[in-house]
C-alpha cells in the first residue's frame, strides 16, 4: 500500500473512533431477556433433527445393502465338480456320521 492510502485510512479510523463516546455505549442484551424461542426457531430445530435422522437411516441402509466380500460371486468358469467314484481297491468302511451331500451348505469357522 502507498503511504498516502495508509494516511487516509488512519484519518477515517480516527474520526470513527472519536465518534464513540461513553454515552453512546450500552451493555449487551442478556440472552434471558430475549424471551422464549419463536415458533419459526422450533420449526428450524425440528427440521434439522429430521434431516439428521434421515441421513442416519440412509447411511445404515446403504451400509447394510453394500456387497460384502463373501457375497461376491467370482467371475469365470465354475470349479470342477468333485469326483464321486471311489477307488476299487479300497474297501468301504462304515461310519457313524451321515454322508456329506454335495449340496449341503458349509460354514467357515470364522462366522
Amino acid at each position: 500500500m502507498s503511504s498516502e492510502l495508509e494516511d487516509q485510512i488512519r484519518r477515517v479510523l480516527a474520526v470513527r473512533a472519536g465518534a464513540v463516546t461513553p454515552d453512546r455505549l450500552q451493555p449487551a442484551v442478556p440472552p434471558t431477556a430475549m424471551g422464549p424461542p419463536s415458533r419459526r426457531r422450533w420449526l428450524l430445530i425440528l427440521a434439522a433433527a429430521g434431516l439428521t435422522a434421515a441421513a442416519a437411516v440412509l447411511t445404515v441402509v446403504v451400509v447394510l445393502r453394500s456387497p460384502r466380500p463373501h457375497d461376491v460371486v467370482p467371475a469365470g468358469p465354475p470349479p470342477p465338480a468333485p469326483s464321486t467314484t471311489s477307488p476299487a481297491s479300497s474297501p468301504a468302511t462304515a461310519t457313524n456320521s451321515p454322508p456329506i451331500s454335495p449340496t449341503a451348505p458349509t460354514t467357515s469357522p470364522g462366522r
